[in-house]
């Protein structure tokens, strides 16, 4: 499955737009897990209905107009549907902004490893 979005590139008289195609593949039922469930790692395991959580993989081919050489390509590894592998390739995208960008932020302008005062009112 191929997604083509357009993307727009400086500004003014160098302003220019250029078409940016990323695919996937989804590959459904890669295999199940019996130790990842919603209740825990070894809840209801035994019980004679227990059904094991599949797990689905979404490869990425082509990443914006990049396409990466085999041993290097991404597969995501997800418990969702993979009917519309976009799904979950925009939900780890976000989550990775969130942890490389926010986080990253957070930790050096505020010295969260080592607060500038160890009182309540130093840290806020």
């Amino acid at each position: 499955m191929s997604r083509e979005i357009d993307v727009t590139h400086g500004y003014g008289k160098k302003k220019y737009t250029e078409k940016v195609i990323t695919t996937l593949v989804g590959v459904p039922d890669l295999l199940s897990c019996d130790w990842f469930n919603p209740k825990g790692s070894k809840t209801n395991t035994t019980k004679k209905d227990y059904q094991p959580i599949p797990l689905n993989a979404v490869v990425v081919k082509k990443w914006n107009n990049k396409t990466p050489p085999v041993e290097k390509q991404v597969v995501l590894v997800t418990n969702i549907s993979v009917k519309d592998p976009f799904i979950s390739f925009d939900r780890y995208d976000d989550r990775s902004l969130i942890e490389n960008n926010l986080f990253r932020e957070l930790k050096q302008n505020w010295h969260f490893e080592h607060p500038p005062k160890k009182t309540k009112e130093g840290v806020y």
